[in-house]
C-alpha cells in the first residue's frame, strides 16, 4: 500500500457509493427507457400494463411513463451518466468531480420541471440534492485539481 495515498473519509466513501448506486441505476434505466420507448409504448398501448395496475396511483405511474417524449429520458440517462462520472472522480479525489455532480444534479431537476409542468415542485429531491451538494462540498478539501 501507498504511505502518500490518501485516506478517504468513511463519509465520502458512503456518499460515493450512494451516488454510485443511484446514478448508476437511474442512468441506465432513463437509458433503456429512452431505447426502447416505441416498443414499451406499444406494449402500453395493447393493455400489457393492466396487469401492474392495481390501483388509481400505479395507473397515474404509468401514465406518466408515456406523458414525455423519449428525449426527457435521453436527458436524463446522460444527465445521470455525467452524475456518476463525478462520483467516480471525486472517489478518486479531482475536485471536477463535485463540480460535474453538482450541475448534473441541479439540472436533473430543472429536466423534471421543463418536461413535466404539472407535476409538484420535487421539494424532497431538492432537499436531497442539497444535502448531498453540501456533504461533498464538506470533503473539496481533500480533493485536488
Amino acid at each position: 500500500m501507498n504511505q502518500n495515498a490518501p485516506i478517504r473519509p468513511q463519509l465520502l466513501t458512503l456518499l460515493c457509493i450512494l451516488t454510485f448506486f443511484g446514478s448508476g441505476m437511474l442512468s441506465f434505466v432513463n437509458i433503456t427507457m429512452f431505447g426502447l420507448y416505441d416498443s414499451f409504448l406499444q406494449a402500453y398501448q395493447q393493455g400489457a400494463f393492466e396487469a401492474f395496475v392495481l390501483n388509481k396511483e400505479q395507473e397515474e405511474v404509468i401514465n406518466l411513463l408515456f406523458a414525455v417524449t423519449p428525449t426527457y429520458y435521453l436527458s436524463q440517462g446522460i444527465t445521470y451518466g455525467i452524475s456518476l462520472i463525478g462520483a467516480i472522480l471525486m472517489w478518486n479525489f479531482k475536485k471536477l468531480g463535485f463540480h460535474l455532480y453538482a450541475i448534473a444534479q441541479i439540472i436533473v431537476l430543472i429536466l423534471q420541471q421543463i418536461y413535466l409542468p404539472s407535476l409538484p415542485f420535487p421539494t424532497m429531491e431538492l432537499l436531497v440534492t442539497t444535502l448531498f451538494i453540501v456533504l461533498y462540498a464538506r470533503h473539496l478539501k481533500f480533493m485536488y485539481s
